[in-house]
């Protein structure tokens, strides 16, 4: 967890979805995109909206301008302030800085989620060590995180932020912004993160790749597993979070589990299932809807009718009594024994 995020805005609308107020004049500032560099080891480093977003894609990230690896020389990049949130595609898969004499395919881990008792430890050597030295701190942006829960099969729910009734996740945002520039569209989920940038081997310019942190599930999670991404919801954590001027380990102290319950919905296995397949279908709510069964439920089962091995069935009714077997028979062989007795 978590291994699939949605994110079906555009850049421009990211931009807007990810501003912030400002203190002095009481308004709202938008946030700055940046692209990727290009990379001769990587198809595209382009980001596109994205419903089905699967490691080693190029997911949107938000970090601030003060962060010193942004300031790399590269083309068609517009100048920003370091007072500005810059919103720049990364790849979902943590390369560390370190790993410069390697090429991407000889780099067999790249970790996408980073969990917190980790990170605490400080790890001096560890594939997070580059980032936590550097501030290289991150907020992953979503619509989203899928989620599977139940028993096999399992089915995928997605997970995300409670919108106003006339919001609907599957459907694309128009007319977002009111009057005074407000973003008035869907809510974005706000993940802690982590980043770090690697020059590569036969590379001139540095690839940046992120993971997710996450912590142990609040209450509420518990059901569909036992870790969460770390949730910042409010504009305030989000700046302590970036803020490079407050330490690693001040900074994951934030962190805890999120105790307010995020709004989700059964979405259709075969859109999910398919890293080809990143159309809004995805996180469409899925019209047959498989009730899930508790671990309570199986209990229950178990102890009306037994567990029978799976092995030698045979086994299993040759040692009950023989009126328990004649009562599992069908009717048809049920008279076929009578007649025989």
């Amino acid at each position: 967890m978590c291994g699939r995020t949605a994110c079906g805005l555009e850049p421009e609308q990211l931009c807007h979805a990810c501003q912030r107020r400002t203190k002095e004049s009481g308004g709202v500032s938008d946030a700055v995109w940046r692209d990727h560099p290009p990379l001769y080891q990587v198809r595209s480093t382009a980001f596109v909206a994205n419903y089905n977003l699967c490691p080693m894609q190029f997911g949107p990230v938000l970090v601030s301008g003060d962060q010193p690896c942004l300031r790399q020389k590269t083309s068609e990049i517009e100048p920003f302030s370091s007072a500005d949130r810059v919103v720049m595609p990364m790849m979902w898969g943590i390369v560390p800085g370190y790993c410069t004499n390697k090429t991407l395919a000889d780099l067999k881990l790249k970790p996408i989620n980073a969990r917190i008792e980790g990170l605490l430890g400080g790890k001096s050597n560890g594939p997070f060590s580059t980032a936590l030295n550097k501030k290289q701190r991150c907020v992953v942006v979503a619509d989203g995180f899928y989620e599977w829960k139940g028993e096999k099969p399992k089915v995928p729910y997605l997970f995300y932020p409670k919108q106003s009734c006339s919001v609907k996740l599957w459907e694309p945002e128009d007319e977002t912004v009111d009057d005074d520039g407000k973003w008035t569209g869907r809510q974005l989920l706000k993940m802690a993160g982590i980043f770090d940038c690697t020059l590569l081997a036969g590379e001139e310019r540095s690839l940046f790749s992120y993971a997710v942190v996450t912590v142990a599930s609040a209450d509420w999670f518990k059901n569909t597993h036992e870790r969460m991404p770390a949730i910042l919801d409010t504009d305030e954590a989000v700046d302590r979070w970036l803020d490079i001027n407050v330490s690693s380990a001040e900074a994951l102290r934030l962190l805890k589990p999120y105790q307010v319950e995020l709004g989700s919905h059964q979405v259709d296995r075969k859109f999910v299932s398919d890293v080809r397949c990143h159309s809004n279908d995805c996180v469409r709510p899925s019209a047959d809807v498989t009730p899930i069964k508790s671990p309570q439920d199986k209990k229950m089962k178990q102890k009306k009718f037994g567990t029978p091995p799976k092995k030698n069935l045979f086994a299993y009714f040759k040692r009950q009594p023989a009126s328990d077997v004649n009562d599992n028979l069908p009717p048809m062989k049920m008279a076929k024994k009578e007649e025989e007795d």
